[in-house]
């Protein structure tokens, strides 16, 4: 009968260890920025978010802007180089979810921050250069909210070349 018992516990102990939760051991896991974009066989991670919207005063239609970046430009006014990042701006009154139809996007390696400026770098994507034009834009917000945006896209480039990439997470507003 001790034997039994003495099985018993061992039993309930270990099925009490394996229903107890690892979620407390890294509780911040959870707040993680997730994001970065991929070009062939080329990821880019950017863990980094910025939004603005150039109009706060009134009701009326402006651009809203969504920035990735790997390096968190507002550390220093000035970079030397090594920053990656993806910039899009669309016409809007408020970051509302659903598919956007972008006015400008660029993705940008290795870039340097100058005076506050980012400037130089090799261009991947862009609207403003025929070679780097998309032919094929999807862009939508999942979700948004006052410290989280959720947001994904596909370009596809003159060249065929395609450009996936999503975000996750919090983000910076640097709107004035």
């Amino acid at each position: 009968m001790k034997i039994k018992n003495l099985l018993l516990i061992l039993f309930l102990g270990l099925i009490f260890l394996a229903c107890s939760s690892d979620d407390d051991e890294n509780p911040e896991a959870e707040n993680q920025n997730i994001g970065g974009y991929q070009i062939g066989n080329t990821y880019y991670n950017t863990p980094f978010a910025y939004i603005n919207d150039e109009n706060t005063q009134n009701d009326n239609p402006s651009d809203l802007a969504i920035m990735l970046s790997n390096i968190d430009i507002l550390q220093s006014n000035n970079i030397d180089s090594g920053i990656d990042m993806m910039y899009v701006d669309y016409l809007g009154i408020d970051f509302e979810i659903g598919p956007k139809d972008l006015l400008d996007y660029r993705i940008t390696e290795n870039a340097s921050r100058v005076n506050g400026y980012i400037e130089g770098g090799t261009r991947l994507l862009d609207n403003m250069n025929q070679d780097l034009y998309a032919t094929q834009i999807n862009f939508i917000i999942n979700s948004f909210s006052d410290t989280h945006i959720d947001f994904e896209f596909t370009f596809t480039r003159q060249d065929g070349e395609i450009v996936t990439g999503e975000y996750s997470g919090t983000y910076v507003n640097v709107s004035s």
